[in-house]
This record gives structure tokens, sequence and C-alpha cells, in this order.
């Protein structure tokens, strides 16, 4: 399922997008690891209280940015790094 800023009534920052993905693949948002590479993914994740939000550094934004956004759990700059924090919430 996926989802934008023009599907869902009220885009990023708000959870919308997430909590409509959760609804039609019949998961709730505490079983969601949502990975992103915005602030405004990790506000998402927050608002619709996603299980985690993890940052990813090699998309939009850099570490500077996405380090002082509180709502990541973790920041990860390889995908290995990926793959084992993504393996902690499981």
């Amino acid at each position: 399922s996926i989802h934008g800023a023009n599907s869902v009534p009220r885009p990023k920052p708000f959870g919308d997008g997430i909590l409509k993905c959760c609804q039609e693949m019949g998961v709730t948002p505490d079983q969601v690891i949502y990975v992103g590479d915005a602030p405004t993914d990790a506000q998402a994740a927050v608002d619709a209280k996603c299980r985690a939000a993890i940052g990813v550094l090699w998309g939009s934004n850099n570490e500077e940015v996405l380090k002082n956004e509180e709502g990541f759990d973790t920041l990860c700059k390889t995908t290995e790094e990926l793959s084992n924090a993504i393996a902690k919430y499981l």
C-alpha cells in the first residue's frame, strides 16, 4: 500500500498516510517500522504512533538535519545498519 500527499486528507508531517496504509494492509501502527529520509517522515511516524521510526542518511537530508529530529529512534548510514536496526524491533 502506498499513499502520498494527494491521497490523504493531511499529508506529512501528519500520520494520515501511514494510518491509511495500515488500514488497507490490516495492521496496526504499533506493528510498523517506518523508514524515512526526512524530518517529516519522523514526525508522521510519531503522529501515527508507529513502533519505530528509522532515519536513513542516503536520502534527501544529511545527518546534521536528521540527528536534530527527535522522532527518529535511530539513524543509519548503510543498508547493513538499516537491516540491524529493523531486526532490533522485530
